[in-house]
């Protein structure tokens, strides 16, 4: 009887069961390391981009804000340095 291997089996080493076993962890640790650095990389940018949120915002709560001036209202009869009096309630600047 005449076995036909497959033409992608052909060139092919055959592998000793050692060696299957070590590329079958070998396979299965890269997977398992690659899906962590995938993980680490979304959770680095998410911490990234919560760091820049929170800076901006700190960055908009340090800004001056524009305040009006307070309207000073005095009491009749005080006399501040820009003003000068004259006879009767007539004031001159």
């Amino acid at each position: 009887m005449t076995d036909i291997t497959p033409s992608h089996d052909l060139f092919r080493p055959k592998l000793s069961r050692s060696e299957t076993k070590a590329e079958i962890t070998d396979r299965s640790a890269r997977s398992i390391i690659e899906a962590e650095a995938k993980l680490r990389e979304r959770k680095t940018e998410k911490l990234r981009q919560a760091r820049l949120e929170s800076k901006e915002r700190k960055d908009l709560a340090s800004l001056p804000t524009q305040k009006r001036a307070a309207k000073v209202i005095e009491p009749k009869g005080t006399v501040t340095p820009s003003t000068k009096y004259c006879s009767g309630d007539e004031v001159i600047t």
